[in-house]
């Protein structure tokens, strides 16, 4: 065999290897893979020539299902993966019916700039001025992008550069950060609301059995527009490429995502599929096992079918009581809401080091309550005993970071309390409040009402110097001193006036008084103690007139027939002459309210409040 034939017959084993490790949909487009001299030893690659065609591949078997550690997982999506792959299964989408501008989407993501940002002219000085900081990660990773035809070669004269960082992720990998803090200049994203931890317990039910689907590469699926690929830039190794895709560190870019992953969500759910979305990460809930396993493969199948490639080693396919979302783990067997290990010790770490020394500083402060505030949402009390440290660390100086000053006796309280209760639970369902309880207090005096009973009374000489704020907070929390041993173990909605006294039960207190926060932090002692839930509730004045009447040691208001619906009675039927029901407050008659005001004078027929 001649060395042509020996050629050719290299090439066409190449190709067909090639051709059996595609799995892309029906006619789609192989790219060449640009060259990059990062002057790394690697094997040599098969790279198709420019004139690139069109080829028809069938989709590869997905790979069969194995267990592990309890879930299910598929396999790797990896091998079959192509940054903005979303645009070649269009018809798909279209099929399924979705709506213009997310199909437009996929055509090509315009980057809805308010102002065209300036361009700059890529010659070898600017690309040296505006390069990524070169590592064996970075060039692997870019090596790595351009396989996949994240990256591209770009031959813009003027464009816009931006630098590109990696964050490691948990399992060992590398997340590829476009910094696009000056592009970003020239957006003004709307605002929008992404589902978040505190909605999940609403969406979940008790013994629910859960799974979840996680997208893999989520953003990188979706193509950006060609003409305003020359804003996504990347100098490295004095040589220019650009982004194909949706990039991490485009501030539109959740949104744009979002409003894709909420459509297929809601395809779903008219599937009679009850799941939620948080970007690329699918929950799905069902109280049969059988049944979620049938949804389960439903829903994959109609991912797959528009082009999506899933995360196998986050993914649980298995149904399952016990799931991570969120960060999360959830456990609707238990009912609990579980900080996963990886964070716990990650806290107990920061503040054992901050305890050990005695002293923190600014950078320490920020990292530490940004954790805190997180396990906050699975710690009991967790907000309550953040509020010392949060006021001392407006005492750090933010210009000088890693400057450290002494922890205060507050702080280090605090520290020492999570110390011990880390490792403390939540409940996901909660019991719904069984009794309510209203409350007011005036410049005078307070005054409460629990199911039928009333109490009221008058402020001492110094409370009543007291603030109109710690006055009602006060009040609620004398309330439920009273009444404590019977609510205890019970749910309890408090309904108050004050927004002040509302939004620091609700948020376990605040920064901005020092005085209500030790009031607050009193009455969820006392709330922990008794186990009383409390759900606090803002009512506004014009409806909580007995209380109201009741700090203000006014009569209460007594109930009474409406005098539109009484003239009417009276027109149809007469007038009586005598009113046997009411008071003297409420009487229809006239005769009965001569006689009731008579015996309103003796002490003993109807005593004041």
């Amino acid at each position: 065999m001649g060395e042509f034939e020996r050629f050719f017959s290299r090439i066409r084993k190449n190709l067909f290897n090639l051709l059996n490790l595609v799995a892309f949909a029906p006619n789609c487009r192989v790219t060449p893979e640009p060259s990059l001299n990062l002057n790394l030893q690697e094997k040599p690659q098969l790279v198709l020539p420019l004139a690139s065609r069109e080829i028809n591949l069938q989709e590869r078997p997905q790979k069969k299902i194995t267990q592990k550690g309890g879930s299910a997982h598929i396999g790797k999506p990896d091998y079959w993966f192509r940054g903005g792959q979303l645009s070649r299964f269009i018809p798909q989408w279209t099929d399924l019916g979705a709506p213009k501008h997310i199909l437009d989407v996929l055509k090509g993501y315009s980057i809805p700039f308010v102002q065209k940002p300036p361009t700059i002219p890529l010659t070898g000085k600017i690309l040296r001025q505006h390069a990524t900081k070169i590592s064996p990660e970075m060039s692997k990773e870019i090596r790595h992008m351009l396989r996949q035809g994240v990256l591209e070669k770009a031959f813009w004269e003027t464009g816009f550069i931006s630098p590109m960082f990696l964050i490691p992720k948990t399992d060992g990998k590398f997340r590829q950060i476009f910094n696009l803090r000056c592009l970003n200049e020239y957006l003004q994203p709307p605002k929008f609301r992404l589902i978040n931890q505190r909605k999940i317990p609403y969406f979940l039910q008790k013994d629910d059995f859960l799974a979840k689907i996680d997208l893999s590469q989520a953003y990188l699926h979706i193509p950006i527009k060609l003409s305003h690929r020359r804003f996504l830039c990347l100098s490295y190794k004095d040589q220019l490429f650009n982004i194909t895709c949706l990039p991490f560190g485009l501030s539109t870019a959740p949104l744009a995502f979002s409003r894709i992953t909420n459509w297929i969500a809601d395809v779903l759910r008219q599937k009679g599929i009850r799941v939620v979305v948080y970007l690329d990460d699918f929950l799905l809930a069902h109280q049969d096992a059988q049944q979620l396993q049938n949804q389960i493969q439903m829903a994959m199948g109609l991912l797959r079918s528009l082009g999506w490639a899933v995360n196998e080693e986050k993914s649980t396919i298995n149904p399952t009581h016990k799931v991570e979302f969120l960060g999360i783990i959830w456990d609707t067997h238990r009912n609990e809401m579980i900080l996963p290990s990886a964070k716990k010790e990650r806290i107990l770490r920061n503040v054992q080091k901050i305890l050990s020394s005695g002293r923190w500083n600014w950078q320490q402060s920020t990292s530490l309550l940004g954790l805190l505030n997180f396990a906050a949402l699975v710690t009991p009390l967790g907000r309550l005993f953040s509020r010392q440290l949060q006021r001392g660390s407006r005492q750090l100086s933010r210009k000088f970071p890693r400057k450290s000053f002494p922890l205060s006796d507050a702080s280090r309280s605090d520290c020492v309390w999570w110390k011990e209760n880390i490792h403390q639970t939540r409940l996901i369902f909660t019991p719904d409040p069984d009794i309510f309880l209203t409350t007011d207090a005036s410049l005078t005096g307070w005054g409460f009402q629990l199911e039928d009973v009333h109490q009221a009374g008058t402020w001492s000489e110094e409370q009543e110097l007291w603030h109109i704020n710690r006055k009602e907070l006060f009040t609620v929390s004398l309330a439920i001193q009273r009444f404590k041993e019977h609510l205890r173990g019970r749910s309890v909605m408090v309904q108050s006036d004050n927004r002040t006294t509302v939004a620091y039960i609700k948020n376990q207190g605040g920064t901005r008084s020092q005085t209500l926060l030790r009031v607050v932090k009193d009455l969820w002692m006392l709330l922990d103690q008794y186990k009383i839930h409390l759900v606090p509730f803002f009512l506004p004045g014009v409806y909580n007139t007995l209380a109201d009447r009741l700090s203000r040691n006014l009569p209460l208001p007594d109930w009474h027939l409406s005098s539109a619906m009484t003239g009417m009675i009276f027109r149809k039927w007469g007038t009586p002459e005598i009113d046997l029901f009411a008071t003297h407050q409420s009487s229809t008659c006239r005769w009965m309210q001569e006689i009731r005001e008579q015996s309103s004078s003796t002490p003993s027929a109807e005593p004041g409040p």
